[in-house]
């Protein structure tokens, strides 16, 4: 029929941050304590202890760091819009608790992984600059629909090493294309006749409007 309580002295107020179990004796912090944001200066509790009608018992608890797991810098939109003909996506930024530890980037999985890379560290690129009119995304609502899915990860230098890790939709957006001549650029007339030539061109762009023109036209051109 062994009780244990904790005992409030009015020259100290720790004893609120600790609860325990009067049955089992089990003593716990009410809420887990971060060594980096410590309520006491040196992150050494006091807790006051005692068993039944006995006399008080103090317990000096102290709080030992721990790697923790860097975090991204606080960004609700995962989406990200690049426009076609590059490869640069996004730059991350994370934050990390611990002084001194480095912070590694890597591509750790997604739908559309085998498309990114890290570049400078923290800046995500395509491997190769994506084409809007020829997409080759998995991800997203539907396939090719230009909403690439990758899983980026930061982890740090701590020991053990930590990491975290989420994941972007980069949506790829069309800039205008410059068309392209398909006519052979090597061309005979027969001698008496003006025409010479249909030139032909192609435009990626869909429903683009194709003008000819000669530049540098002089009156002493012989077209």
């Amino acid at each position: 029929n062994v009780t244990a309580s904790l005992v409030i002295k009015k020259t100290s107020n720790q004893n609120d941050l600790f609860e325990i179990d009067p049955k089992t004796f089990a003593l716990r912090f009410k809420t887990a304590p971060d060594f980096e944001e410590k309520t006491d200066h040196n992150n050494t509790y006091i807790a006051e202890l005692q068993l039944h009608s006995s006399k008080v018992v103090q317990l000096l608890v102290k709080v030992i760091d721990q790697n923790d797991a860097p975090a991204f810098v606080a960004d609700t939109n995962n989406t990200f819009n690049v426009f076609e003909n590059s490869t640069f996506a996004y730059q991350f930024q994370s934050l990390d608790d611990e002084v001194g530890q480095n912070l590694i980037y890597s591509v750790k999985g997604g739908q559309d992984s085998q498309y990114f890379e890290f570049r400078e560290g923290d800046e995500l690129h395509f491997s190769t600059a994506p084409d809007f009119e020829n997409p080759k995304d998995l991800g997203g609502d539907q396939i090719f629909d230009n909403a690439y899915e990758v899983e980026v990860q930061v982890s740090d230098t701590g020991v053990p090493p930590q990491a975290t890790s989420k994941v972007v939709t980069v949506k790829v957006l069309p800039v205008n294309d410059a068309p392209s001549f398909i006519t052979e650029t090597n061309l005979t007339v027969n001698e008496n006749a003006t025409l010479i030539e249909t030139i032909k061109a192609r435009d990626p762009d869909a429903g683009a409007t194709l003008s000819y023109s000669i530049p540098n036209l002089t009156n002493s051109s012989p077209v």
